[in-house]
């Protein structure tokens, strides 16, 4: 066995190992132990987000209304995996009314070529009315054919 700084087996213990390697081992499995709470505890407070209003592209073309204060979600069936992706294009909607606050997509399943729906997050600054218009790209490209506007109606609290 070698020794480091004239200790057998280089663990800081004097005349063995047997208390080093548990003490390590057990550093060794708290730490994933420890990252696993923390990744359960942050999925947990997801859960206690509260419910969104959706929109679909069946929503399209006509008015929606919104609080002032409020997120929403424009939620809108994805295929990136076939070169199909949502995104906003011009004009903007008046950042007045309503903020772009993210988006993601979410898959509908874990085979090659599944879909899902890509989630984009608004928030109702205050009242008034705007549009969001979004397009549908495929591969990059630009097809005027798959414009939907979404005419949002923001209405103050109360």
């Amino acid at each position: 066995m070698n020794s480091v700084n004239g200790v057998n087996g280089g663990n800081g213990v004097a005349g063995g190992t047997t208390r080093g390697r548990g003490a390590r081992a057990r550093r060794l499995l708290l730490a994933p132990l420890a990252a696993l709470a923390l990744l359960l505890t942050g999925t947990a407070c997801q859960d206690d987000e509260p419910e969104q209003p959706r929109f679909t592209d069946a929503d399209a073309g006509a008015p929606v209304e919104v609080t002032a204060g409020e997120s929403f979600l424009l939620a809108l069936e994805e295929n990136p995996s076939i070169g199909w992706e949502w995104t906003v294009i011009d004009p903007e909607p008046d950042e007045a009314v309503v903020r772009a606050d993210g988006d993601r997509y979410e898959s509908d399943g874990d085979e090659p070529g599944t879909g899902g729906t890509r989630l984009l997050r608004f928030e109702a600054v205050a009242a008034g009315e705007t549009e969001i218009t979004v397009t549908r790209l495929f591969r990059g490209e630009y097809e005027p054919e798959t414009d939907l506007v979404f005419d949002i109606r923001v209405v103050d609290a109360g």
